[in-house]
């Protein structure tokens, strides 16, 4: 599966198991950015990216041994929840 973001690099677009990335920051403008470059890493170096940012993120991916999606939140994610 193709993502719909263009990698900087290649200037293609590149098969990502990565299939939704949320953040949670103090603006749009970083959220976005950061959301972004999750897509463009792939799951283990977007998990490893955001632990160095100061933000909270969720992962909605696929597995890459099922057919099966599969999630990931940051350790802080949870406290944004306002239910």
């Amino acid at each position: 599966k193709l993502a719909h973001i263009i990698d900087p690099v290649s200037g293609l677009a590149q098969p990502s198991d990565i299939l939704s990335v949320t953040i949670i920051a103090n603006d749009c403008l970083t959220a976005d950015a950061l959301a972004t470059a999750c897509m463009v890493k792939g799951l283990e170096k977007a998990k490893s990216f955001i632990a160095q940012q100061n933000v909270d993120a969720f992962f909605i991916y696929k597995s890459s041994t099922k057919d099966t999606l599969l999630f990931y939140q940051t350790p802080g994610f949870l406290k944004h929840n306002t239910q």
